[in-house]
């Protein structure tokens, strides 16, 4: 009887034993397929961000492209600006010369015309004096 009670009891332990073991095993699986999916989506991220990294990349080529064809091209058309600027004082220029002339001209032509005329009175008045 002593025998069987032992028995017994050591059943009970292995049994205890074994449900102890299936419950780690069981938590063991858990982890373990925890971990494969932490480390799926860790690839996904690792992925995600190194496609992040070559589109970044990319623009930033991209954008540095367009700033100096936009720095290229508002230097272009800074340099014709002034060029239209000066084209236009050195015409204001030839507008004020010529202006100067035809009223030098004009200036000299109403003296003529006034000294004609003067002398023409003086002519008149001669003439009719004798």
């Amino acid at each position: 009887k002593d025998t069987n009670g032992v028995l017994d009891g050591k059943i009970k332990v292995i049994t205890i034993l074994q449900k102890e073991n299936a419950e780690k095993d069981q938590e063991l699986t858990e982890s373990r397929e925890t971990m494969r999916m932490f480390k799926e989506k860790l690839q996904v991220t690792s992925e995600q961000m190194m496609l992040l990294q070559a589109n970044f990349v990319d623009c930033e080529a991209h954008w540095k492209e367009e700033k100096k064809r936009l720095e290229s091209r508002m230097k272009e058309t800074a340099e014709k600006h002034e060029t239209e600027l000066s084209e236009k004082d050195l015409h204001l220029l030839t507008l004020q010369s010529t202006l100067n002339q035809y009223e030098t001209a004009y200036n000299q032509a109403l003296d003529q015309y006034s000294r004609l005329q003067e002398h023409y009175q003086q002519a008149l008045a001669g003439h009719i004096d004798q």
